[in-house]
């Protein structure tokens, strides 16, 4: 019960985190989300077989937003 206390607080550190990121000035441009979250799972591809964990993702759509926050968002999430 400690650790998922302990995992949960983590996960919303880096929720807060990620919430106060600002884009100074970028334009959001249109974000294929798949292309994202393949990107972030090759990122931890090593992480995700040492620990055993099984991802199922089903299709993601295309958003307006910063590519770079979708990406932080994604690795923050399947990291913790």
């Amino acid at each position: 019960m400690l650790n998922g206390a302990a995992r949960m607080q983590r996960l919303i550190n880096d929720l807060l985190a990620f919430s106060s990121v600002q884009t100074f000035g970028k334009d959001f441009e249109w974000v294929n989300l798949n292309e994202v979250l393949q990107s972030v799972l090759s990122d931890l591809e090593l992480s995700i077989q040492e620990s055993g964990a099984k991802i199922h993702v089903g299709d993601l759509p295309t958003i307006e937003a910063d590519p770079t926050q979708m990406w932080q968002l994604f690795q923050n999430l399947l990291h913790n």
